[in-house]
């Protein structure tokens, strides 16, 4: 069996994919499969991964495989508000949990506009603030608009959204 290619990548390219997933390096390299020195070699641009070991990345930075494949960083990527209440030094550094569920939501979001279309419904789109204003006041609105009492949010928590199956987008879907 011969051996997977290496490919040549810029590491910095690996390192931002990494730090915007939130991931520390060591947790990086472990659930990749590779050693921390070597992660940490390729990063600095001193070795080159395997094709494996990139399709392995990719998975783990959640990015498809071409992104890794760029020059250099991205400059346009605009991160999403974290409305959360974080020590200022924390601020902004997100949790690859808090990723994933930022992506969950935008997909659903997708799959809500398109079924709408498709369905020929107006998809109903909803006045929230948009500055950066105190995120106590932001969440008793949003909690407002998808009729949630604060009673409803202490007693279920984040698992009340999943378990209710509400409509939050307003399209009376079937």
């Amino acid at each position: 069996m011969g051996r997977t290619p290496q490919i040549a990548v810029s590491g910095s390219v690996l390192r931002w994919a990494r730090q915007q997933r939130g991931l520390a390096l060591e947790v990086a390299a472990r659930r990749s499969g590779l050693a921390d020195t070597k992660l940490e070699a390729i990063e600095e641009g001193q070795v080159s991964p395997s094709l494996a070991q990139l399709q392995k990345l990719a998975e783990v930075y959640k990015r498809p495989l071409i992104v890794l494949l760029l020059d250099e960083p991205p400059t346009t990527f605009q991160a999403l508000t974290d409305y959360r209440l974080l020590p200022d030094t924390e601020r902004n550094a997100y949790t690859p949990e808090l990723h994933d569920e930022m992506w969950r939501a935008i997909v659903e979001r997708e799959t809500y506009a398109e079924l709408a279309a498709t369905l020929q419904r107006p998809l109903a789109v909803h006045d929230l603030p948009h500055d950066k204003g105190d995120p106590e006041q932001l969440a008793v609105e949003i909690r407002n608009l998808l009729g949630v009492t604060g009673a409803d949010h202490k007693r279920f928590g984040c698992g009340y959204f999943r378990t209710t199956r509400q409509d939050p987008f307003g399209c009376n879907l079937p």
